[in-house]
């Protein structure tokens, strides 16, 4: 299990006496690691002087702050159970979710990752609520995926997952989609959500807007990766929309009588739109080609 923190120090000894006694008596081999994402308060102190007394846990300070990706990456990377639990460290998620999802996990082997979904929800300001459910309602019908609530913190997955799927930027906000669209086989699982008991949440408006920008650019990432041809084949399309329209301002200039000569400027604007139009093109069936003959080649190597 990885939990990123930062400035919870009035949370920490409540959630890793928690999780001890949660996992305590389990039969099975896990470990928990607590990543201090540079926090300015009593928080890796408290860490350190809790995990010097429990070989199950673990604590690594990030300094400065790089971020809550960024800390679950580095918890990854000294991870070494073939299964990984994310939660955050604030108090709302409870550990015994990740305990249900793991055992689910293993019942069902076909199964690549549990997404949480958080019920009941906490109550919100009207504005708040309705943004974030516009936000997920937004994810389903731009992404395709039935996942209701993958701004949920809460999850646990098979470490196939992120040799595919690496933690970079600001992936862990909508890291249920990325291995969705990636092909692996996801489910959602109702977990608790907890009020907050200590400190102040660091989630405001920005992060719905910062959600909205990553399910969209995950839709043009999977739709470019995907066939480039067509991705690159609309871009092309576009340039050479603006090659006409340039060519068709310059001669309704001439023709109107507006200007007795025909607009040199806009005429070479519109070549090198058309020039710029016909290589993206180029360069889409290019890469369409190679995608194609690489997809050919790992067939013929797993036969």
């Amino acid at each position: 299990m990885i939990i990123p923190m930062k400035n919870e120090g009035p949370n920490v000894r409540i959630l890793f006496e928690e999780i001890i006694k949660i996992f305590k008596n389990s039969s099975f081999r896990w470990e928990v690691i607590f990543i201090d994402d540079g926090s300015e308060d009593e928080t890796g102190e408290i860490l350190n002087s809790l995990v010097r007394s429990n070989s199950k846990a673990k604590a690594y300070r990030l300094y400065p702050s790089r971020g809550q990706s960024a800390a679950i990456a580095a918890g990854i990377r000294v991870s070494s159970n073939e299964y990984i639990g994310l939660m955050d460290g604030d108090g709302q998620n409870d550990p015994e979710d990740i305990l249900r999802m793991y055992q689910y996990l293993q019942q069902n082997l076909g199964i690549d990752f549990v997404q949480g979904c958080r019920y009941p929800r906490r109550k919100d300001s009207f504005l708040r609520k309705f943004l974030s459910k516009g936000a997920n309602k937004l994810s389903r019908i731009f992404i395709g995926t039935e996942l209701s609530d993958l701004g949920c913190a809460t999850k646990v997955f098979n470490r196939r997952v992120v040799d595919v799927i690496p933690f970079t930027g600001e992936v862990h906000r909508i890291y249920g989609a990325y291995a969705l669209v990636s092909g692996f086989k996801v489910i959602e699982m109702k977990v608790k959500h907890r009020p907050r008991v200590h400190g102040n949440s660091k989630y405001g408006y920005s992060r719905i807007w910062k959600f909205i920008l990553d399910v969209v650019f995950l839709k043009l990432n999977v739709y470019v990766s995907t066939r480039p041809i067509y991705a690159l084949g609309l871009v092309s399309l576009c340039f050479f929309t603006t090659s006409f329209l340039g060519i068709s301002t310059a001669i309704l200039l001439r023709v109107s009588g507006y200007k007795d000569y025909i607009d040199g400027t806009l005429m070479t604007f519109s070549a090198v739109m058309f020039s710029i139009g016909v290589l993206t093109m180029l360069f889409g069936l290019v890469t369409d080609t190679l995608l194609v003959r690489l997809s050919e080649i790992q067939e013929q190597v797993k036969s």
